[in-house]
C-alpha cells in the first residue's frame, strides 16, 4: 500500500521502503525524476538551499486541497511555512510548569500570653477568602504550637490571610456566657478562638511572627460565702484584690455563691473584698417605693490561697466575718432636734488587730455610719460641733446585723 503527496508541483509516492519522485510537466504530464534528472547537477545550476521541516498540518494541507496558496502548479515555489500563533518556534524550549507556578511561601513564629509566657498545644490556623464572597473560607494550612510556643506553616500562597490562635491548650481563656439562667458554674465557658488577625503574607514569607493572646493567666474561681453565723451573703459586690478594675461588676447570688476569673500569676493568697453597699440600684429603687432593706452591712477582708492550677478552683464555704460599726446620732440638749454638722473621731483597740483612727463629718445627715474595722473591741469616741461642748464616750463594740445605733446628746455652749 503506497500513499501519494503533492507538494509544489511534486508528487511523491511512499510504499514499502522506498520513495518515488515524479514531476509534473506543465500540461500535466507525469515524468520519472529517475530518467529526466541527471545524477550530477551541472556546472552553472545553483547551490542547493536548505529546506525548511514539514509541519504535519501543512503536509495535511497540502493533500487536501491542491490549489491552495502553497500548493498546485499555480502556488509557485514553496518557502519557509510561518508558525502558526502560539506554536514554538524551530528550536526553542517549552517552559516547565515550576517556572508558571506561583512560589509558596513559609508562615512561622511563636504564641506568647499577655505576660511573654510561651503557649503550647495551640493551633495556629491561616484560611484565604473562598469563592464565594463571605462564604466559607479556605484552609492554607494549620500547625500546633509545640512546647517552645512555635509553630510553622509551609506551602502558603503569598497574599491576604486570616490568622486565628485557637484553643483550648495550655492555659486556656474563658469567657463569659450571657445566659443568666445557666447555673453559676457554667456562667464562664472556655473560648475556642482566642486570637483573630489579618495578615499579608509577602512572597518571602514571614519567619519571625510574635502572636500575643490575653487571658491565659486567668482562673476560674467559685465559692459561697456565709457571714459569722453562717448565713448567705446574697446580693453583695465582691472583688479579689488583683482584679480591682472589676469592683462593682459580680454580686453574690441569693445562696451568696460567686463566680469571678481571677489574673493568678503564681501561687499566693489574695484578700477577698465584700462591698457593704452593693447592689446600690435596688437599694435606691427600694428606698423609692418606700419598702427598707434593713441597716447596710460592712465585712471584714478575708484571705484565700489562689494557685495557678487547675483552671477551675472551688474553694468551697467562706466565712466573712460581719465588721463591728456604730450608726451615730447627735442630738441638741434643748430641742431635741439633730445636730446637722459635726466632726467625729473613732478610735478602736482589740479584736486581734492594730488599733485604727476614723474621723467623718456628718455633713447634716441625721445618722453618721462608723466601723471599727474589726468584729469586737474597745472604742473611745468624740465629737466637736460649732456652739456645742465637746462629747467624749468610750464603750465595747460587738459585730451584729448591721452598726449599733447610738445617740449622743450634745449640749449647748450657750
Amino acid at each position: 500500500m503506497s500513499r501519494a503527496a503533492l507538494w509544489g508541483g511534486v508528487l511523491v509516492v511512499a510504499g514499502g521502503v522506498g520513495v518515488s519522485l515524479w514531476m509534473l510537466a506543465g500540461d500535466g504530464a507525469v515524468l520519472d525524476t529517475k530518467a529526466q534528472a541527471p545524477s550530477n547537477p551541472p556546472a552553472d545550476a545553483p547551490e542547493p538551499r536548505a529546506s525548511w521541516p514539514i509541519p504535519r498540518e501543512a503536509t495535511q494541507a497540502a493533500t487536501s486541497k491542491g490549489d491552495g496558496p502553497s500548493g498546485g502548479a499555480a502556488g509557485g515555489q514553496t518557502g519557509p511555512s510561518t508558525p502558526k500563533a502560539g506554536a514554538l518556534a524551530p528550536g526553542a524550549t517549552a517552559p516547565s510548569a515550576s517556572a508558571t507556578k506561583t512560589p509558596l511561601a513559609r508562615v512561622a513564629g511563636v504564641v506568647r500570653d499577655e505576660l511573654g509566657f510561651v503557649l503550647a498545644d495551640h493551633v495556629v490556623e491561616l484560611s484565604s477568602e473562598g469563592p464565594v464572597p463571605g462564604g466559607a473560607r479556605v484552609i492554607d494550612g494549620s500547625d500546633a504550637t509545640d512546647a517552645r510556643g512555635r509553630f510553622r506553616i509551609d506551602e502558603v500562597t503569598p497574599g491576604l490571610k486570616e490568622l486565628r490562635v485557637l484553643g483550648p491548650g495550655e492555659g486556656d481563656v474563658w469567657r463569659w456566657i450571657d445566659d443568666l439562667d445557666a447555673p453559676l458554674d457554667e456562667h464562664v465557658e472556655l473560648a475556642v478562638e482566642e486570637r483573630r488577625l489579618t495578615l499579608d503574607v509577602p512572597e518571602s514569607g514571614s519567619d519571625d511572627l510574635v502572636l500575643k493572646c490575653r487571658g491565659h493567666r486567668e482562673i476560674l474561681v467559685t465559692a459561697r460565702l456565709v457571714d459569722d453565723l453562717y448565713r448567705p451573703i446574697d446580693r453583695h459586690a465582691f472583688q479579689f484584690e488583683r482584679d480591682v478594675q472589676d469592683f462593682g461588676r459580680a454580686y453574690s447570688e441569693t445562696d451568696g455563691s460567686i463566680s469571678a476569673l481571677v489574673t493568678v500569676e503564681r501561687d499566693t493568697s489574695v484578700e477577698l473584698f465584700v462591698d457593704d453597699l452593693s447592689m446600690r440600684e435596688l437599694r435606691e429603687l427600694a428606698e423609692q417605693m418606700g419598702e427598707a432593706l434593713g441597716p447596710p452591712q460592712r465585712y471584714l477582708p478575708i484571705e484565700v490561697q489562689l494557685r495557678t492550677a487547675p483552671r477551675r478552683q472551688e474553694l468551697g464555704m467562706l466565712v466573712v466575718p460581719r465588721m463591728a460599726g456604730l450608726a451615730l446620732t447627735l442630738v441638741d440638749n434643748v430641742d431635741g432636734e439633730v445636730v446637722g454638722e459635726a466632726s467625729v473621731r473613732l478610735r478602736c483597740t482589740g479584736g486581734g488587730v492594730p488599733p485604727s483612727d476614723e474621723t467623718s463629718q456628718t455633713g447634716g445627715q441625721p445618722t453618721c455610719l462608723l466601723w471599727s474595722g474589726r468584729t469586737t473591741g474597745a472604742y473611745e469616741l468624740d465629737v466637736t460641733a460649732t456652739g456645742y461642748r465637746p462629747a467624749h464616750q468610750v464603750g465595747v463594740l460587738q459585730a451584729s446585723d448591721g452598726p449599733r445605733p447610738l445617740e449622743l446628746i450634745l449640749e449647748r455652749t450657750r
